[in-house]
C-alpha cells in the first residue's frame, strides 16, 4: 500500500529518505515519528496496519531497536 507507485496517503515506504522526510522515522530515536505512533495506537481508525491484528509487543520492540540503532537501510538489489 505504501510502495513507490501510487502510494497510499502519498507515503512511499520503499526509500529511507522518504520516511525521514515525511517524519515517519527519526533514526536514533525509538519513540519519535509517526511510525511508532501508528503501530502503537489503540484507536483502530489510526492504528497501522489498518486490516488485521495489531503488531505484537515483540514486533514493536524490534522496530524500536531498529530505530534506536539508526534505522539501517541496506541497498536493495531491485532499486
Amino acid at each position: 500500500c505504501h510502495g513507490a507507485h501510487e502510494p497510499k496517503a502519498e507515503l512511499d515506504l520503499t526509500r529511507r529518505e522518504s520516511l525521514i522526510d515525511a517524519g515517519v522515522i527519526e533514526p536514533g530515536q525509538s519513540t519519535v515519528g509517526s511510525l511508532m505512533a501508528r503501530v502503537t495506537a489503540t484507536d483502530h481508525t489510526v492504528r497501522m496496519p489498518p486490516d488485521g491484528p495489531p503488531l505484537s509487543p515483540e514486533q514493536i520492540q524490534q522496530l524500536q531497536r531498529w530505530l534506536a540503532a539508526g534505522a539501517g537501510w541496506p541497498d536493495h538489489w531491485a532499486y
